[in-house]
């Protein structure tokens, strides 16, 4: 599906209600799908939080919602926009141990435009929320951050209402 900027999107749809009877079915679609080239930063983040299997259920969506409050604190999300998962990895290699150790890694993705320093203050808020996590006993587990810059160009979202 393409997305249009909503200024294209509006002539088109002034040009077509004059052209069929399906001109208002149209032009709502058109306005509910257009996206404006300019985004708000509060429209992101996307959190991917993978873990290695051997420290099992531990970012369970109690976790997340967690990390998402955690996420709240920063100040640069509204709280519906922040999005988040989890992702286990059954296959993973940490140096050339066979086993003994463990990992989380959290991505970030967020909307480019924000300073070094905020994106600095939300590594540092995500890897204290991720050291409070629970984790077995008996494993090396490296917790890592990464904040990634998405293209705000590039970056398109729809919002379907309930």
């Amino acid at each position: 599906m393409r997305i249009f900027p909503a200024s294209f999107c509006e002539a088109r749809a002034r040009r077509a209600d004059h052209a069929s009877p399906g001109a208002a079915f149209l032009r709502d679609f058109q306005r509910k799908t257009a996206i404006s080239s300019q985004f708000d930063g509060a429209l992101m983040p996307h959190l991917i939080v993978e873990h290695t299997a051997n420290l099992g259920s531990v970012v369970s969506s109690a976790t997340l919602r967690g990390l998402n409050a955690a996420l709240l604190t920063s100040g640069q999300f509204e709280e519906q926009a922040i999005k988040s998962r989890a992702v286990v990895l059954e296959a993973f290699a940490i140096g050339t141990a066979e086993e003994g150790r463990a990992f989380l890694a959290a991505r970030l993705c967020i909307l480019s435009g924000r300073t070094a320093e905020q994106k600095r203050q939300m590594s540092e808020i995500l890897l204290e929320a991720l050291k409070r996590i629970a984790l077995p006993q008996g494993l090396e587990t490296q917790i890592t951050v990464e904040v990634l810059d998405m293209d705000r160009a590039s970056y398109g979202k729809a919002l379907l209402p309930a």
